[in-house]
């Protein structure tokens, strides 16, 4: 294949994939642009909680960097009890978003003026909720007025008031008693060494798991075409590579989701998985197009030969012709005719 067709193809294929699964991020990050001329004299927080989005990052950022005090000023809290509880309080809520929070970073809106599921704007926004057991809270976010920055987005304090019920009910991962203490303790970029460790080994794990999963699709097939004596198929040894990448990317996805990681590692996992896996559907499509071209060339290859051959068969010369034979016979009874006098 050309290669310039070939990186054209790539890219117009990285492309379509990309705007159709970030067209809710694109129109995020477009609609705060448009309210920008809006709120240009307004105070700037320098912690950014001008909207919920960076109010959950900021606060997931503060509580990796262990800068607990920094965290507690994300929280509803009044200043005399955020001096007294705030650095405990970021703490277990940090436990419960990283072990109980379900819901999708994604859709968390940062425009400043976000609207709940129904589209109207308000102050209170839903962003998840935690469950433990049988208990489920939800994750609110408030709206308040900040003498310094403005309207600032903050963790509810009715949420806050019920985190210490759900931190009493999460669970630490089982496998950590029967791990060597320093593997759990250890900590790289925020998460523990054995889930970095885990997370490599799921790797040939789900690479395995993967393999299995194309030989079980793909050997019945072999199986009938060997019983029925007909050619084995020569295209899944073309598509066999980038199938493999999908399906043990999206293996490796489930078999992570059973890890817990912690919920901003989380975020940025699901984020490279997405960029795997637009990658490896990209070079499938590539190698589809590959295969139908070539195909397309053999058939006309094919006709074009057949055609020649049909044009440049040999000819039967003039006397071997069809219909000679019988004009040969008339033109030899003419002749006697005239050499033979009629009968009287």
């Amino acid at each position: 294949m050309n290669p310039f067709l070939k990186r054209l193809s790539l890219c117009a294929a990285l492309l379509a994939l990309s705007l159709l699964w970030g067209k809710q991020s694109i129109a995020q990050l477009l609609q705060p642009a448009t309210e920008n001329h809006k709120t240009e004299s307004a105070p700037v927080d320098p912690l950014g909680r001008e909207n919920p989005n960076g109010t959950l990052f900021g606060f997931l950022e503060a509580v990796q960097a262990e800068n607990y005090g920094k965290a507690a000023l994300y929280l509803q809290m009044s200043p005399a009890r955020r001096d007294a509880m705030g650095e405990k309080l970021a703490t277990e809520l940090k436990t419960v978003l990283d072990r109980a929070f379900v819901g999708s970073l994604r859709s968390i809106s940062n425009n400043p003026d976000a609207s709940g599921p129904s589209g109207v704007f308000s102050d209170r926004l839903k962003i998840g909720t935690l469950s433990a057991d049988d208990t489920e809270v939800d994750v609110i976010m408030v709206r308040v007025n900040d003498a310094n920055s403005g309207k600032i987005w903050l963790f509810s304090s009715d949420t806050l008031a019920k985190v210490p019920e759900i931190y009493d009910l999460v669970q630490p991962h089982q496998v950590e008693s029967h791990l060597p203490q320093p593997l759990v303790k250890m900590q790289f970029l925020g998460m523990s060494l054995w889930l970095w460790l885990a997370l490599l080994l799921a790797v040939p794990v789900a690479a395995g798991i993967g393999w299995l999963l194309m030989e079980l699709f793909v050997y019945p097939r072999v199986l009938w075409r060997h019983y029925h004596k007909q050619p084995q198929l020569t295209t899944w040894r073309h598509m066999s590579a980038p199938v493999w990448l999908v399906v043990g990317t999206m293996v490796h996805r489930i078999l992570v989701g059973y890890l817990r990681l912690p919920l901003l590692h989380r975020h940025y996992y699901y984020m490279t998985a997405r960029v795997i896996l637009i990658i490896a559907i990209a070079w499938l499509v590539l190698r589809l197009q590959a295969r139908g071209r070539d195909r397309y060339i053999r058939r006309a290859d094919g006709a074009g030969s057949s055609r020649l051959q049909h044009d440049d068969r040999p000819r039967r010369p003039w006397h071997r012709r069809p219909g000679d034979r019988l004009r040969r016979t008339e033109n030899h009874r003419e002749s006697l005719r005239r050499c033979i006098p009629a009968r009287r």
